[in-house]
């Protein structure tokens, strides 16, 4: 069972109240339908940090998200995981294309910022769509779904970030551009996805060059390996030497891996094995500014979805969804109950307004070998 269709099955089931999104997108209008944005929202708002990070969506509740945003006229993907596929297809046309030697690559820049903006669409109205993107691709297509989740994580992180350097929309480009020399060295199957190539870099700001890519972006991809502590590569640049936005891609990139290979996992498992949060700040510790590092765990919490917990009552439950500031305190469905019975009646419960706590992170240790 996917990860994926777990956490679905348990939304349909109550798991994570949205009060109002069936409404909201019954009522909302087909994306076609509606015309450009005009006055309250336009689109340059989208691309700028300041104005990304104090958008009328922050003060909008989950369940009202679709509504509000038909009624100010800003287009509203119908199907998101629809615009997900879409997305990584036509990414994977432009990396083809940008790794093709005889082929015409004047408008893959423009191609790129197309996605970038359809997908910032989609981080407004829900900020945890990264986990939608699927892996049910075959072996030699694990580039664009990667790809396009980084984009997703990265920009959601840019937006909290202070003093960054770039914009949402420039991140987003690099998460999308960030492994283009991976294909270009022909590492394009899923066993490739942990390789670490410092050839791929270099291979990628070629075809990002010929793309005309603006410099900002490439210098972002060229820094995604690099590490503060100066044992990154291909450069071994340290400290203030490596920008706030290539340390926010660092990180992105490096999660979404570690989630992926995650949720790959849980398709023979049922249930993510390995705690992807904890692996990327051990990934990070001492080689990443501190504050990013603590937005990331505000963002994600210690304990993401898909990991098995054990509670003070000694029930034991499937961590459905982080909250927001709260690392320590996501939001569970119980699986065994205090007594040790299987809990058949799904039961939900938002650690933030019970007097249980999380006791200890389960751990399957055939994984730990």
């Amino acid at each position: 069972m996917r990860l994926s269709d777990l956490l679905s099955r348990s939304g349909n089931r109550g798991a994570v109240p949205e009060s109002g999104r069936e409404d909201a997108e019954a009522n909302a209008a087909p994306a076609g339908n509606i015309p450009p944005l005009q006055g309250q929202l336009k689109p340059e708002e989208f691309h700028s940090p300041v104005q990304a990070g104090k958008s009328h969506y922050n003060n909008l509740s989950p369940g009202s998200i679709l509504g509000s945003a038909a009624q100010l006229e800003i287009p509203v993907p119908q199907n998101s995981r629809l615009v997900l596929r879409r997305a990584q297809e036509s990414l994977l046309k432009i990396i083809q294309a940008a790794i093709r030697p005889a082929e015409k690559k004047d408008s893959l820049w423009e191609a790129t910022l197309k996605i970038v903006y359809d997908l910032s669409q989609l981080i407004a109205l829900d900020s945890d769509l990264c986990y939608a993107v699927e892996y049910d691709v075959g072996e030699k297509e694990w580039l664009a779904p990667h790809s396009v989740a980084t984009c997703l994580i990265a920009m959601d992180m840019a937006k909290r970030v202070d003093n960054i350097e770039c914009s949402i929309e420039e991140i987003g480009a690099a998460g999308l551009l960030h492994d283009i020399g991976m294909a270009r060295l022909g590492l394009d199957s899923i066993n490739d996805h942990v390789v670490k190539s410092p050839e791929h870099v270099d291979k990628g700001l070629e075809s990002l060059e010929e793309m005309k890519v603006p410099e900002l972006v490439r210098t972002i991809i060229a820094q995604h390996h690099e590490r503060t502590n100066g044992k990154g590569y291909p450069k071994g640049l340290s400290g203030q030497n490596i920008l706030v936005c290539s340390q926010v891609m660092a990180l992105s990139e490096t999660f979404e891996r570690f989630m992926s290979r995650s949720f790959q996992e849980s398709d023979r498992k049922g249930v993510s094995p390995l705690n992807y949060v904890q692996a990327t700040l051990d990934e990070f510790h001492g080689a990443m500014d501190p504050k990013i590092l603590k937005i990331f765990i505000s963002l994600k919490g210690f304990y993401p979805r898909g990991v098995m917990v054990e509670l003070t009552n000694r029930s034991i439950c499937l961590v459905l969804k982080p909250n927001e500031g709260y690392p320590l305190q996501p939001i569970v469905q119980m699986v065994v109950n205090s007594t040790g019975n299987h809990h058949d009646t799904p039961s939900i419960l938002d650690l933030r307004h019970s007097a249980l706590s999380i006791l200890r992170a389960l751990i399957n240790e055939e994984d730990q070998r």
